[in-house]
């Protein structure tokens, strides 16, 4: 019953905290096209950490479209998460927009998709 008394105050905090925006792709875009623009955009956002480094994958996949996920970490006395994040999220959504006008001859979009971890 003490737990629920008194508050908890964890100390084990982690300066660093990851990240996970969802971006969704549609199908017949060129994917992997798309990963690797979406992970140059990424590195390219102030306060996202060399290391551990930014990685994309494909998650889950359906008629119209294909999910991918973009980890990043964030050292957070370093910079606002929340503000990196903003930031990543606009950065991500430039990039998939830049990979839908390379692949516009195929006539596929790209929309992102927000989700954090």
């Amino acid at each position: 019953t003490k737990v629920f008394e008194n508050p908890i105050t964890n100390y084990t905090r982690s300066q660093q905290r990851m990240r996970t925006i969802r971006v969704i792709l549609n199908r017949g875009q060129d994917t992997a096209s798309a990963m690797a623009l979406l992970v140059e955009a990424i590195r390219g956002v102030p306060g996202v950490l060399k290391s551990p480094a930014p990685s994309v994958w494909a998650d889950d996949l359906n008629i119209i479209a294909i999910t991918v996920n973009v980890r990043f970490w964030v050292d957070t006395k370093a910079s606002d998460l929340l503000q990196v994040h903003s930031d990543a999220v606009i950065a991500l959504e430039a990039a998939a927009m830049r990979a839908t006008t390379e692949s516009s001859q195929t006539g596929v979009s790209a929309a992102p998709s927000s989700a954090s971890a």
